[in-house]
Order: C-alpha cells, then sequence, then structure tokens
C-alpha cells in the first residue's frame, strides 16, 4: 500500500510474530517480491516456518474515496489541537474529538487559527469533566454547538490502558451510504489482492496470507470487515488460505483472525490478540 498513514512493515510483523507461535518455528528466508521487481506477483514478502514456505500481501482498508486527502488536510486544520490538548491530558487518558468529515473543507487560515484557539480552550476545559471510561467503552458527550466554530464537536474519553495519553479527532461520515462505500472497497482489495497471493499459491506451493490494516477508528472494526470479507473469500476460488485483519487505531494493537482455511472469525473460539506496536519491525521498511 502506498500510503504511509498505513503500517505495511510492522503489521506485516505482528502477523508473522503470531505465525511463528502458532507454528513454534522462527522466521527463514525473507525475501521481498515487490522491492525485488517480481514481474508476476510482485506481494509483501515471503519467507518459510519450520520448511514451509508462506507469502504475505498487505492492504490498507480506506472506508471511503479520498480519505488519505482528507488526513493531510486534518493534519493541516486539527494537528495543532491534538498536539494543544494532547499536552494538557490526565495522566492515562485517552481523547477522541468527533467533528463531520470535510469540516474545514473552504475554510480560510484564519478561519481555521480560530477554529483552532476555540476547540482547544473548550476541549481543555470540557475534558477534566469526564468520567474517564475503561478500556473497550466511551464516555461520549453530547454533540454541542461552540462560538466561532461552523460544525458540531462531541468528545469520547477512555482510558488509555498503561499508555501515553493522547488526543485525537474522528471523522464522522453520514450514515447514508456509508456501507454500500464499506463493501465497495473491500471487494475492490480482495479482487487486488487474492489474484497475487494465489499466484504464489499455484506457481510456489506457499501458504497464503492477506493482511488488511484497520486504522480508522470511527467507522471499521472487526466485525464490520468480517461481515465483508468473509462471505466474498468464501465465494472466491482464489482466496488466500489466512485473512488476518489488524488494527492499528488504537493502542495496543489487535490481530484478529478473518479466515483460517475455512473457519471462519464468526466460527473460531479466540479473540483478538494484543500486541505493543513498539516491538515491532517495519520489516518491509515502510
Amino acid at each position: 500500500m502506498s500510503g504511509r498513514r498505513f503500517n505495511e512493515g510492522k503489521a506485516c510483523d505482528a502477523v508473522l510474530r503470531h505465525l511463528e507461535g502458532r507454528e513454534k518455528a522462527a522466521r527463514e528466508n525473507l525475501e521481498f517480491p515487490e522491492k525485488a521487481g517480481h514481474k508476476a506477483a510482485p506481494i509483501e514478502l515471503t519467507c518459510t516456518l519450520n520448511g514451509a514456505l508462506f507469502a504475505f500481501e498487505h492492504t490498507g482498508i480506506e472506508p471511503f474515496d479520498g480519505q488519505i486527502e482528507l488526513e493531510a488536510d486534518s493534519r493541516r486544520g486539527f494537528g495543532p489541537i491534538e498536539e494543544a490538548v494532547t499536552a494538557a491530558l490526565r495522566p492515562r487518558e485517552y481523547i477522541q474529538f468527533h467533528v463531520p468529515v470535510h469540516a474545514l473543507r473552504g475554510l480560510k487560515n484564519k478561519d481555521i487559527r480560530r477554529i483552532q484557539e476555540a476547540m482547544i480552550s473548550w476541549i481543555i476545559a470540557t475534558a477534566p469533566t469526564l468520567p474517564i471510561a475503561p478500556i473497550g467503552r466511551q464516555f461520549r458527550s453530547e454533540y454541542v454547538d461552540l462560538p466561532g466554530v461552523p460544525f458540531p464537536v462531541a468528545l469520547h474519553c477512555h482510558d488509555a490502558g498503561g499508555y501515553p495519553g493522547a488526543a485525537k479527532v474522528v471523522h464522522i461520515l453520514p450514515e447514508e451510504g456509508r456501507d454500500e462505500a464499506r463493501l465497495q472497497r473491500l471487494a475492490k482489495a480482495c479482487r487486488d489482492k487474492f489474484p497475487k497471493l494465489n499466484h504464489w499459491k499455484r506457481v510456489a506451493g506457499a501458504r497464503s496470507v492477506l493482511i488488511l490494516e484497520d486504522d480508522d477508528i470511527q467507522l471499521t472494526n472487526q466485525a464490520t470487515v468480517a461481515e465483508v470479507v468473509v462471505p466474498l473469500a468464501l465465494a472466491a476460488a482464489d482466496r488466500p488460505d489466512e485473512i488476518w485483519l489488524v488494527i492499528t487505531c488504537t493502542e495496543p494493537w489487535y490481530i484478529v483472525p478473518m479466515l483460517v482455511d475455512r473457519t471462519s472469525y464468526f466460527d473460531l473460539e479466540y479473540a483478538a490478540l494484543e500486541i505493543d506496536p513498539r516491538d515491532l519491525v517495519a520489516i518491509t521498511g515502510r
């Protein structure tokens, strides 16, 4: 995946570490076909576990078109708010401030600066009044209209789970058409990635592994991904042997099995696997 907002190398390392534990074997013979200019099927990496070849391909999940462009606008407009609020957080506190998608579109720099000042003051004053919800739950304030801010804002607050506190913006899409957009993008990811992995399975006898990365905290979760990906995969003759979801929008990260052979997320008995991203290595260099 070309966008640097995703964590290709670390996501691959996370899944590979789990497979090493499952297979009771260390990775060997790492190769990087895409970097090496492989023509037929330029996947992220291959390696052997217990002498068996494994082939890995990664893709990031975007719930709607133009999200990468939105992230660039968001860093410019909301990045200063994240930094100022993070510096003022209580210990263990993780704050999300929710705003409509494209909230800053068309605004001039002087208007954005005024919005930043108003939001920073309100969030810093309001956050200490909110309870810190346990991990896995959130306390959300009601949406409010702030003077000088031309869109509604809400706060979510939960425990940071032993990690440093942080403040993050969350862009909220209208519900209309959201599910269809997710289905189309996941279906495209499957169409793009399944044939590449199937080449390695057919030609080299590799066990094929697709890694989906979710760094979108507001619109995507393991259940919504599984509801789309599992039926698509089970209906596809060229499906990978395994599909894993790596959730990177929280700390710690989570690794979730979507499909292992013909056993799906809905049948697997083990829950999401927790992993500290600080322990991981960007093995593909990206």
